[in-house]
């Protein structure tokens, strides 16, 4: 009799992925910044700015934010060395910013690859070189993926923000419903958009197709996996949410009363050492978010991977429509 997965054998198969595959964290580090899930974004993009300003979202705000100091840069007096230096300045940052999108985008397709490798052979250990090669060689179609879920997010954050400003200016009932109706709008949609683009992701990476036809088959595949893809992100929605609960714990139990005690007992010996001590500290903080975010992105994509394989073959069904008795035989 042929067992049928469940999301349990699926969140035991992903921890296991990544307890028995810590290199794949290296891979985690830079491809958590591509992100797996839209849910949150925008419910994060608006945010508040000032009393004066009220809520307004971040696409407002981020144009005065970077302009206004490059507006300022024609009425400074500097010298032929000094504005080359400035200008050197500004393209070694443009220079980490698309480095950082290349880094991230490839890692995130080595890191599908290695996942899924684990799960076609069972015990296999996935090659670091091998899956770097395969993110490399999807570089471009994973990119095109990435950019199509982040334009369709902006435009959901642009209705969401515009009823938000209209509703502040000039709050009536009617521009209350209007921003309720858009923010619910916008969740689903950027619910949508995660599942297809993460389906377009592994279709790409482990079935090889083109970015258009990717999005094609994961679309299809949405569509008769639609509440197991919502049962699944509420599950990943809810990991990632005990985990931060966890972290925030651990800080506020564990790691700021330490570092108080122990910055109180150096500041009263060199107040230097206490400088040094601050920066371990935040940089040891640093890093342990950094290898909780990185093990939390191994453990959502190899548990996308894994439901992905099995919806090919198998067939999820769906934990509340089993309970509620839609496929009894």
């Amino acid at each position: 009799m042929i067992h049928e997965p469940t999301y349990r054998d699926a969140l035991r198969a992903a921890w296991r992925c990544t307890t028995a595959h810590p290199i794949l964290l290296l891979l985690g580090v830079f491809a958590t910044f591509v992100g797996q899930l839209g849910i949150l974004e925008v419910v994060t993009r608006v945010a508040f700015v000032d009393p004066e300003r009220s809520m307004v979202p971040w696409w407002v705000v981020m144009p005065d934010f970077v302009f206004s100091p490059l507006s300022l840069l024609p009425s400074l007096h500097l010298s032929a060395p000094q504005w080359a230096a400035v200008g050197l300045f500004l393209t070694v940052c443009a220079g980490f910013f698309f480095f950082l999108i290349f880094v991230s985008v490839t890692s995130h397709g080595a890191l599908v690859y290695a996942t899924a490798k684990t799960f076609r052979r069972i015990g296999s250990t996935p090659h670091m070189s091998v899956s770097w090669h395969v993110g490399l060689s999807h570089f471009w179609k994973l990119l095109s993926i990435h950019i199509v879920r982040k334009l369709v997010l902006f435009i959901t954050m642009m209705a969401v923000g515009f009823a938000l400003v209209n509703g502040v200016i000039d709050a009536t009932l009617s521009d209350l419903f209007l921003f309720i109706a858009l923010f619910i709008l916008a969740v689903l949609v950027a619910m949508v958009v995660s599942f297809v683009c993460v389906y377009a992701t592994l279709y790409i990476v482990i079935e090889e197709y083109r970015p258009v036809e990717a999005l094609h088959r994961a679309w299809r595949l949405f569509m008769n996996h639609r509440i197991v893809s919502l049962e699944v992100g509420l599950i990943v929605l809810a990991v990632d949410v005990i985990v931060s609960l966890l972290v925030l714990a651990f800080f506020s139990v564990v790691l700021i009363p330490t570092i108080y005690l122990w910055s109180s007992v150096i500041m009263l010996l060199s107040f230097p050492l206490f400088v040094l001590s601050i920066a371990i500290v935040a940089t040891l903080a640093v890093l342990l978010v950094m290898f909780v975010g990185s093990g939390m992105t191994v453990f959502t994509t190899a548990l996308w991977s894994y439901l992905f394989m099995r919806m090919h073959k198998e067939g999820i069904v769906s934990r509340v429509l089993h309970a509620a008795g839609a496929y009894k035989k």
